[in-house]
């Protein structure tokens, strides 16, 4: 479930034993990754954030997709200035593999309609078409009337032709016609995205709002380079793949909204995510096949910082930025009291972690270069 912009402190004296703790979950060993964790910890400009996608571009650089997001000033008691405001999403530019000399920027995908502040989009993950140009999924989301930090809905998906130079700019925005909603259940579309050969994989969560953990990951595929040419989309049905999205087989339960997936060097697909509750857990399955079947989830953390309210969620890997040190991951933080985030700011930042796999495997990156874009003739395939 995303949150929209609540978040909470724990003192940094407290948190960083915590940090400094090794933790082992079975085979995999779990560090702090305090270079990236301290690269988002700011005090002026961009200053918090949750949604912490990466979308490794050809050129070397690294696009990073954050959601509802502060700007403004962080007081040396760590409340937020008076000045601060808040946008609905933001993206960043990573120059290397190193966190260093990140630019931020406010808002590029938004909404044309003047003077309405109810619906918004929040990013879910992207694929470079190459350096200059990016296709991201968005959510559509609306006000609900709530008293708590809950108050929206998905109402819709689009996806986004980010222009990235000189400022990132939205180019293009479509409505992907997969999306759909009932009563008790929403499914959605590019929760993660990955480059396959001439594929390009695109999971799915069908969010079973009915019964608590009713969260599936689904899996469709588009040739890539052409996922605006929806009617190219086909959809695993458990045994083969269908054009109806209806038909979308439920591959693993109990996984978060946003999620990520990718390919380590022993051949094995790798799966990590939170559960669909506020436990914050950071879990990890492997498969097979990028369809499954999926393991059952390994619990590799309990965010330290989870308590009195304060809650971890929606963990995710970024392989084109891991390596020997291990598979780089993070968790955002948030609180269930939306106004604690306003007077103390460190905790609605993304946390980082760094974990080993056991002897004999590592991380496999996303290749940045995956060759020519395929050319489709005629119509949908």
């Amino acid at each position: 479930m995303r949150h929209p912009f609540a978040g909470a402190r724990t003192p940094r004296l407290l948190l960083l034993p915590l940090l400094a703790l090794l933790l082992t979950a079975g085979a995999w060993q779990v560090l702090p990754a305090p270079d990236f964790t301290e690269a988002f910890r700011r005090t002026r400009g961009w200053s918090g954030a949750d949604g912490t996608y990466s979308v490794p571009l050809p050129d070397g650089r690294t696009l990073w997709l954050f959601g509802d997001t502060f700007f403004g000033g962080v007081l040396p008691g760590g409340a937020r200035s008076p000045e601060t405001w808040m946008a609905r999403n933001s993206v960043a530019l990573q120059p290397g593999r190193e966190p260093r000399d990140l630019r931020f920027f406010a808002e590029p995908f938004f909404l044309e309609r003047p003077g309405r502040h109810d619906e918004w989009f929040w990013p879910y993950h992207g694929v470079a078409l190459d350096s200059e140009k990016v296709q991201v999924v968005l959510g559509r989301f609306q006000a609900v009337p709530r008293d708590d930090a809950f108050g929206f809905r998905q109402v819709g998906l689009d996806l986004a032709v980010l222009h990235l130079d000189p400022t990132p700019r939205t180019e293009s925005l479509t409505r992907v016609p997969h999306f759909r909603s009932t009563p008790d259940s929403v499914t959605a579309w590019g929760n993660a995205l990955i480059q396959d050969g001439p594929w390009v994989l695109i999971y799915g969560v069908r969010d079973s709002q009915a019964h608590p953990g009713g969260k599936s990951l689904l899996l469709a595929r588009a040739p890539r380079g052409h996922l605006a040419r929806f009617g190219t989309w086909r959809f695993f049905t458990g045994t083969g793949w269908s054009r109806d999205p209806e038909e979308a087989a439920g591959l693993a339960e109990d996984v978060s909204n946003e999620l990520s997936v990718h390919r380590d060097p022993s051949g094995d697909w790798v799966l990590v995510s939170g559960p669909a509750d506020l436990s914050s857990q950071v879990l990890l399955r492997t498969a097979p096949a990028p369809h499954g079947p999926w393991s059952l989830a390994q619990k590799l953390l309990t965010a330290p910082e989870a308590a009195d309210g304060v809650f971890a969620y929606n963990a995710k890997a970024h392989p084109s930025l891991s390596g020997p040190g291990g598979l780089l991951i993070s968790y955002n933080l948030n609180a269930l009291d939306p106004e604690r985030v306003v007077r103390d700011a460190d905790l609605y930042r993304p946390r980082f972690i760094r974990v080993r796999l056991e002897p004999g495997r590592g991380c496999l990156p996303e290749p940045r270069r995956a060759g020519a874009i395929p050319r489709l003739e005629g119509g949908p395939l």
